[in-house]
């Protein structure tokens, strides 16, 4: 029994030791901390003011570009950059082009991904 009790034991240990670095991996894969170094300030501009036609037709050929009846408005709306990752009481700056747009900030977990967050928006 002794023995058996030591061998499970052993096991037990070195199913921990080996678990270890997969447990590590897996913690951080979710904060984009990982994938985009984090800055104190960021600035993010959304939407494109066109001076030109967003395409061939069916999209608008006639100024105003990209207005509300141009099939080929959707193509106006972008973030640039798309992603950031400021640093804990840091800032961003948003600048929105073309008008007629609202921002709405959504408090989601470090974890959150962006087809999980995307979907809603």
């Amino acid at each position: 029994m002794t023995r058996q009790r030591s061998s499970l034991k052993l096991v037990l240990v070195a199913a921990v030791i080996a678990a270890i670095p997969i447990l590590s991996f897996t913690q951080g894969s979710g904060d984009l901390t990982h994938v985009h170094p984090a800055i104190p300030n960021a600035a993010v501009d959304f939407g494109v003011l066109p001076t030109a036609p967003l395409g061939p037709p069916p999209c608008s050929q006639v100024a105003p570009f990209g207005g509300p009846t141009d099939p080929c408005a959707y193509k106006n709306h972008h973030l640039t950059p798309e992603e950031v990752t400021i640093l804990k009481e840091g800032q961003v700056t948003f600048q929105i082009h073309g008008g007629g747009h609202a921002m709405a900030i959504y408090e989601v977990s470090k974890d959150t991904t962006r087809n999980e967050s995307g979907q809603f928006l």
